[in-house]
């Protein structure tokens, strides 16, 4: 059996099912908002996962990641999401990120392929360092972060994101 990650091509976990792989570390983790209808059902498994050399910037209703060699990681959820499901929600992934197209200047975000860390957890079979697609702030937003108002997170943690904006901003 041939295992690849995002990016170079798909997950496969058993010898009939390929997924792929997503960190989600905002709206779109598993038990937040932006989870709902679109991901609930094509998510087979989940676990909590970091996305090191990065940072979470925190505003008052969304998270931004950057790349950081110097942060503390941002911590999130990888969801495997059945390969059957992709082509479907790709776009309405996109559409809720913010990610209109590859070289777009109207993006927030960009779909990228980095390694994360899987925590084990009952809920994920699969490796400890898994390649997945992640929404990083674009160039342009990242950019206008700090004039935005958006903060570095102390945590690397969205679920911290109240207590934090309440102290620093």
């Amino acid at each position: 059996m041939r295992t690849t990650h995002a990016g170079d091509a798909d997950y496969t976990k058993d010898m009939d099912t390929t997924y792929r792989p997503f960190f989600f570390y905002g709206t779109s983790q598993p038990d937040s908002r932006g989870f709902g209808s679109t991901l609930s059902g094509a998510v087979s498994e989940h676990a909590p996962a970091t996305l090191p050399e990065a940072t979470l910037l925190i505003g008052p209703a969304f998270p931004l990641a950057v790349r950081d060699r110097a942060g503390t990681g941002i911590h999130g959820t990888i969801c495997l999401i059945d390969e059957a499901h992709f082509d479907r929600l790709i776009s309405e992934i996109d559409d809720q990120e913010g990610y209109a197209g590859e070289g777009r200047s109207d993006n927030l975000y960009v779909r990228e392929v980095a390694y994360v860390d899987v925590t084990p957890a009952p809920t994920w079979t699969g490796k400890e360092r898994v390649r997945a697609y992640v929404y990083m702030a674009s160039p342009e937003t990242a950019a206008n972060a700090a004039e935005e108002g958006f903060i570095a997170s102390r945590s690397g943690d969205w679920r911290n994101h109240a207590q934090e904006w309440d102290q620093e901003a």
